[in-house]
């Protein structure tokens, strides 16, 4: 749409920007808004949703008591428990969002919490981070972290 608008009127190619970008905005803004009031009756609405969210919560207690950073081969260089902390954080904050966007914002944030982390504990050794690094601390970061709606919350990662 905007590069037919800019063939045809090569001077309002600024409005024609202006205008796709409010539309995106708005558009999310509806969405954010219409989430908000229908995530109840979204998500864990049925009650076979709220017995899986409740398997899902204990398995994921009994995992948190044992699971170590050895159990998912993170490399001894990339092992820093409390700087993934700040990636919980990060994660945990999916509780208090409703939208979609807004808890994927909440695991892109946390992704790039935890490439920071590796590429910092990377300077002072020789091993560079990859996703065979990345993925584990992800996962492991995951499972520490106490989510609501679990069954969604995977379905999001």
């Amino acid at each position: 749409m905007i590069s037919k608008r800019t063939h045809h009127a090569p001077d309002q190619n600024t409005t024609s920007v202006q205008n796709s970008n409010e539309y995106k905005y708005a558009g999310q803004g509806l969405e954010k808004y219409v989430m908000t009031k229908l995530f109840t009756r979204v998500f864990a609405s049925h009650p076979d949703d709220v017995k899986l969210d409740h398997q899902l919560s204990e398995k994921m207690a009994l995992i948190q008591q044992f699971i170590r950073p050895e159990n998912l081969d993170i490399k001894r260089t990339f092992q820093n428990e409390t700087s993934w902390l700040l990636a919980q954080k990060e994660l945990q904050k999916i509780n208090m969002y409703k939208a979609p966007r807004d808890k994927l914002v909440c695991i892109l944030n946390c992704c790039k919490v935890i490439g920071n982390l590796l590429l910092h504990a990377s300077i002072s050794s020789e091993d560079v981070p990859g996703a065979d690094e990345f993925l584990p601390v992800l996962i492991y970061v995951t499972i520490k972290v106490r989510l609501n709606i679990y069954h969604y919350m995977i379905y999001l990662l």
